[in-house]
Protein backbone atom coordinates (compact mmCIF):
# COMPACT_ATOMS: atom_id res chain seq x y z
CA UNK A 1 0.00 0.00 0.00
CA UNK A 2 1.38 3.52 -0.94
CA UNK A 3 0.07 6.56 0.80
CA UNK A 4 0.92 9.87 -2.16
CA UNK A 5 -0.17 13.75 -2.32
CA UNK A 6 -1.91 14.72 -5.72
CA UNK A 7 -1.62 18.31 -6.28
CA UNK A 8 -4.53 19.36 -8.05
CA UNK A 9 -5.99 22.20 -9.25
CA UNK A 10 -7.78 23.23 -6.16
CA UNK A 11 -6.11 21.32 -3.61
CA UNK A 12 -4.27 18.40 -2.70
CA UNK A 13 -5.22 15.48 -1.77
CA UNK A 14 -3.50 12.53 0.04
CA UNK A 15 -4.68 9.39 -0.95
CA UNK A 16 -4.08 5.52 -0.56
CA UNK A 17 -3.46 3.13 -3.24
CA UNK A 18 -2.49 -0.97 -3.62
CA UNK A 19 -3.03 -3.16 -6.18
CA UNK A 20 -3.07 -3.01 -9.83
CA UNK A 21 -5.64 -3.63 -12.57
CA UNK A 22 -9.43 -2.66 -12.36
CA UNK A 23 -9.87 0.31 -10.37
CA UNK A 24 -12.38 0.69 -7.22
CA UNK A 25 -12.34 4.32 -5.32
CA UNK A 26 -13.61 4.04 -1.78
CA UNK A 27 -14.86 6.95 -0.77
CA UNK A 28 -14.80 7.45 3.56
CA UNK A 29 -17.38 8.45 5.87
CA UNK A 30 -17.70 11.14 8.18
CA UNK A 31 -16.13 12.23 10.01
CA UNK A 32 -13.31 9.51 8.80
CA UNK A 33 -10.50 9.39 6.50
CA UNK A 34 -8.64 6.95 4.00
CA UNK A 35 -7.17 4.92 7.22
CA UNK A 36 -11.20 3.79 7.50
CA UNK A 37 -10.20 1.58 4.04
CA UNK A 38 -7.09 0.11 5.94
CA UNK A 39 -8.17 -3.31 6.15
CA UNK A 40 -9.74 -3.54 2.38
CA UNK A 41 -6.43 -1.89 1.35
CA UNK A 42 -4.57 -4.81 2.86
CA UNK A 43 -6.18 -7.39 0.73
CA UNK A 44 -6.92 -6.28 -2.23
CA UNK A 45 -8.24 -8.74 -4.97
CA UNK A 46 -5.44 -9.85 -7.94
CA UNK A 47 -7.13 -7.46 -10.96
CA UNK A 48 -7.92 -4.66 -8.66
CA UNK A 49 -6.48 -1.15 -7.88
CA UNK A 50 -8.11 0.32 -4.93
CA UNK A 51 -7.73 4.52 -4.53
CA UNK A 52 -8.94 5.52 -1.10
CA UNK A 53 -8.86 9.48 -1.13
CA UNK A 54 -9.15 11.69 1.72
CA UNK A 55 -11.61 14.30 1.40
CA UNK A 56 -11.12 17.67 2.20
CA UNK A 57 -10.70 18.78 5.58
CA UNK A 58 -10.43 14.75 6.36
CA UNK A 59 -7.33 13.20 7.03
CA UNK A 60 -4.55 14.65 5.30
CA UNK A 61 -7.04 16.12 3.39
CA UNK A 62 -6.55 20.05 2.82
CA UNK A 63 -9.56 21.70 3.41
CA UNK A 64 -8.90 24.74 0.55
CA UNK A 65 -11.13 27.77 0.22
CA UNK A 66 -14.24 26.92 -1.24
CA UNK A 67 -16.44 30.22 -2.22
CA UNK A 68 -19.84 29.02 -0.83
CA UNK A 69 -18.88 26.41 1.25
CA UNK A 70 -17.71 22.60 1.03
CA UNK A 71 -20.38 20.54 -0.78
CA UNK A 72 -21.01 17.14 -2.23
CA UNK A 73 -20.53 18.04 -5.55
CA UNK A 74 -17.06 19.74 -4.56
CA UNK A 75 -16.02 16.56 -3.05
CA UNK A 76 -17.06 14.71 -6.18
CA UNK A 77 -15.14 17.27 -7.94
CA UNK A 78 -11.98 16.24 -6.17
CA UNK A 79 -12.38 12.61 -6.58
CA UNK A 80 -13.25 13.28 -10.60
CA UNK A 81 -10.04 15.21 -10.73
CA UNK A 82 -7.87 13.03 -8.66
CA UNK A 83 -9.18 10.13 -10.96
CA UNK A 84 -7.70 11.96 -14.21
CA UNK A 85 -4.96 12.60 -12.45
CA UNK A 86 -4.08 8.78 -11.29
CA UNK A 87 -5.40 8.13 -15.45
CA UNK A 88 -7.82 6.28 -14.43
CA UNK A 89 -10.90 6.61 -17.00
CA UNK A 90 -13.24 4.73 -14.94
CA UNK A 91 -13.57 2.68 -11.64
CA UNK A 92 -16.16 1.35 -8.94
CA UNK A 93 -17.12 3.90 -6.74
CA UNK A 94 -17.46 2.34 -3.09
CA UNK A 95 -19.38 4.72 -0.65
CA UNK A 96 -20.00 4.80 3.00
CA UNK A 97 -22.49 6.98 4.68
CA UNK A 98 -21.11 10.49 3.40
CA UNK A 99 -19.00 8.47 1.07
CA UNK A 100 -22.35 7.06 -0.60
CA UNK A 101 -23.62 10.81 -1.00
CA UNK A 102 -20.53 11.89 -2.66
CA UNK A 103 -20.58 8.87 -5.16
CA UNK A 104 -23.97 9.60 -6.34
CA UNK A 105 -22.68 13.07 -6.75
CA UNK A 106 -19.70 11.62 -9.08
CA UNK A 107 -22.52 9.49 -10.79
CA UNK A 108 -24.67 12.70 -11.20
CA UNK A 109 -21.44 15.13 -12.75
CA UNK A 110 -19.00 12.24 -14.44
CA UNK A 111 -21.59 9.36 -15.54
CA UNK A 112 -18.74 7.88 -18.32
CA UNK A 113 -16.08 7.78 -15.27
CA UNK A 114 -18.27 5.35 -13.00
CA UNK A 115 -18.13 1.65 -14.29
CA UNK A 116 -20.47 0.76 -10.81
CA UNK A 117 -21.57 1.74 -7.43
CA UNK A 118 -21.26 0.08 -4.09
Amino acid sequence: MRSSVANLSTSSVRYLEAGSGRAMVLVHAFPLSAEQWLPQLARVPLGWRFVAPDLRGFGGGEPGPVPGGITMDTYAADVIELMAHLEIPSAVIAGLSMGGYVAFAIARRAPARVAGLV
